[in-house]
């Protein structure tokens, strides 16, 4: 069955069950009372007769009308982001589209049910924390009353936690407050009336409110703040608003009005979407995307999920983060490895996946994890924000997590507009906590720890390409120079090369029971290379005997010096599933059984990881997960030599190179302290030999 969640956790801790089938419902928490009820969870399935089809680029709308002409439907509308359409028919007709399948496939990309969402916990009545703050935290800046409840901004062990497990907030806010920065907030209805909330939502300059028109063409009518999509309304504030309203808090709730606490992002801009109401679609979720891209948002902050893969989801969030907006979303609270058992949209191609932390840095017991599928770790368990109404109070999850993150791209993309969001996502994962007690995510996101707004926000040196200063003679010393925007503070790793240029092409068929190339196997398993089963030939890279919920990677990395295709056959296995990415984006569907597909791409330069992840399905694995035929392109075989770390505020080096070469090369890297920068190349020149040597 397909079920949604909202990313609230359990207030108590348990011991870490085996996956189920179907994740429970986790409950949300109140802090300071006792917590609500939990909502029982309800089977999510597909609506009556809606199907989202998703078309082929160039594909125009009056050919996808026609298209979809024969169906009879009762009614179509637009889902312009994924070029697709919402297609209603008859709910009497089969849960298929009768007829589909007849289409030219290469103008028809694929088809999907359309989903009913629905809130899983949370959505009770709303209890709240109205307790006194007993106890300021240190350096405090801000006047608001609830601030000294708030560890996560900044944690002196007064909610009975550790002190400096928090995300650095108040030192980050004396560079960047969010200023500038549209956030769109996709999750249910949120109290934009809220006295916290109400100075930072975001209003449509293009739009006369009141007026019944649709004044900046934007196909919404007086959309002043916002759009609920699950009553196609102008009012996202009308409906069920406690998990809204404290995510909302979380970005965004206004600093130093005397009123509650802050958001991370006090000055940022906040975009409610509300999607996941009475009438909860992946539609609706589909448009709000679609919204946020065409009114400027920077980020869009998801706190909910599934555990079912959607192919139309998975384009809209590839759509997006290719419009330059960033897709913040909760891992999930089944307390499992998302890459083993699946989380959606957090293990989409693009999206920015965020653990919870607690106040100690800690997992938290609910929280889900993945060195694959989940970037960071952010604090989620008990986190006190805005309630409905004018009330505060607490809430615990990754529904908790992922806007803190949100909250804190803000903040980068405010004092470093030149960067892309991708760029901003990059160094959030940089700086990450990593020592201490956040030391435990070493080994459980894949970016080793728990964010750190101050260390996002330090300043990062943007090197120029090095080059030698005088020609090169081997067993002489010569000066590596470059240039760089900044220098205090600044220390820069150097790495050379005498081979720069060399390059080959990938061709594994492993017939010959060895792999060419570096692979790196890990997990429950080890995969091996044997003639238990094969594409063609006799042997292909394997693994067998995983167990329900065991898990087995095989890696390779390679760096790409012209665009190049790869390309490679594998099977998922009986009992058994294999997911495949590149630099953690899942490239495709989940794959099981045991035929043989085909896969093949095309990359640009640059360094790729590709990661072949196999689990165990259901019992012991029928047939082996296996990978074939491997090729790709042209593939860079240059060895690099560290140099060594210069001075801060040094730019340049020298280095001895030891023999002649036709091609050597140097890079640099920009380590501020905090975090490292790209490693920049230089132009590659040759090393003469010493006359007379």
């Amino acid at each position: 069955m397909f079920t949604r969640r909202i990313d609230s956790a359990p207030s108590t801790t348990a011991a870490t069950p085996a996956p189920p089938s179907r994740p429970p419902a986790p409950p949300t928490e109140a802090i300071g009372a006792t917590a609500t009820a939990s909502a029982m969870p309800r089977d999510n399935e597909a609506i009556p007769g809606e199907h989202i089809v998703v078309f082929a680029p160039d594909v125009t709308r009056d050919q996808q009308v026609e298209l979809l002409a024969s169906l009879a439907p009762r009614k179509l509308e637009e889902l312009p982001l994924v070029n697709g359409m919402l297609v209603t028919m008859d709910p009497a007709r089969p849960p298929s589209i009768v007829g589909l399948d007849s289409f030219d496939r290469s103008r028809i990309l694929f088809t999907q049910p359309n989903f009913r969402q629905h809130l899983r916990g949370g959505e009770g009545t709303p209890v709240f924390d109205a307790s006194p703050a007993t106890e300021a935290a240190s350096g405090a800046t801000t006047n608001d009353p609830e601030y000294a409840k708030q560890y996560h901004l900044e944690n002196s062990g007064q909610t009975g936690g550790a002190a400096g497990s928090d995300i650095k907030a108040n030192a980050a806010w004396k560079t960047s407050t969010g200023k500038g920065v549209i956030v769109a907030l996709a999750d249910t209805n949120i109290d934009i009336e809220h006295p916290d909330i109400a100075p930072n939502v975001w209003t449509n300059a293009g739009e006369v409110a009141g007026d019944g028109k649709d004044n900046d063409g934007n196909g919404f009518i007086d959309d002043v703040h916002g759009w609920n999509f699950g009553k196609n309304s102008n009012r996202p504030q009308d409906g069920g608003q406690t998990h809204g309203t404290h995510t909302a808090g979380i970005i965004a709730a206004a600093q130093n009005n005397g009123v509650g606490g802050s958001g991370v992002a006090p000055d940022v801009t906040l975009m409610p979407l509300a999607i996941l109401t009475s009438n909860a679609t992946t539609a609706n979720a589909i448009k709000a995307f679609g919204y946020a891209v065409r009114n400027g948002a920077n980020v869009i902050s998801n706190s909910w999920g599934n555990n079912v893969y959607e192919p139309a989801l998975a384009e809209a969030v590839r759509q997006t983060v290719a419009a330059g907006v960033s897709v913040v979303v909760a891992a999930g609270n089944e307390n499992w490895d998302t890459g083993v058992n699946g989380s959606y949209p957090d293990n989409y191609a693009g999206s920015f996946s965020v653990a919870a932390s607690d106040a100690k840095d800690a997992k938290a017991s609910y929280s889900n994890r993945g060195t694959l599928t989940i970037d960071v770790a952010a604090p989620g368990d008990k986190i006190h924000s805005t309630l409905p109404g004018g009330k505060y109070g607490g809430m615990s999850g990754t529904s908790m997590a992922a806007p803190v993150v949100s909250g804190l791209l803000a903040l980068v993309k405010a004092r470093f507009p030149h960067l892309s969001m991708k760029e901003v996502e990059e160094r959030v994962a940089r700086s990450v906590q990593r020592d201490g007690a956040a030391k435990v995510w070493n080994t459980l996101v894949a970016s080793g720890g728990r964010v750190d707004a101050d260390a996002a926000l330090t300043p990062l040196a943007q090197p120029g390409a090095p080059v030698p200063t005088d020609g090169a003679v081997a067993g002489s010393p010569v000066r590596i120079d470059w240039s760089s925007d900044l220098l205090e503070g600044q220390r820069f790793q150097v790495e050379v090369s005498a081979n720069a240029n060399a390059k080959s092409a990938v061709a594994e068929d492993f017939d010959a029971g060895s792999a060419a190339r570096a692979f790196r196997s890990s997990g429950d398993k080890e995969w091996s290379i044997n003639d238990a089963i094969a594409r063609t030939g006799s042997k292909s890279f394997n693994v067998d005997g995983l167990g329900s919920g065991q898990q087995s990677r095989l890696e390779l990395t390679e760096t790409i010096t012209e665009p190049t295709e790869i390309s490679f056959a594998y099977t998922g296995g009986k009992s058994g599933e294999l997911s495949f990415f590149i630099n953690r984006d899942l490239q495709f569907k989940p794959a099981n059984g045991g035929s043989w597909q085909d896969f093949t791409t095309t990359l640009q330069p640059g360094t790729y990881t590709f990661t072949w992840l196999a689990a165990g399905k259901g019992g012991k694995q029928g047939s082996p997960v296996a990978v074939d035929q491997l090729r790709i392109g042209s593939v860079s075989d240059a060895a690099w030599t560290p140099v060594g770390t210069t001075e801060p505020g040094t730019t340049g080096t020298f280095w001895t190179p030891p023999a002649a070469t036709e091609a050597a090369a140097v890079r640099v890297r920009p380590d501020n302290g905090r975090f490292q920068g790209d490693w920049v190349q230089g132009e590659s020149f040759p090393v003469v030999a010493k006359q007379g040597g």
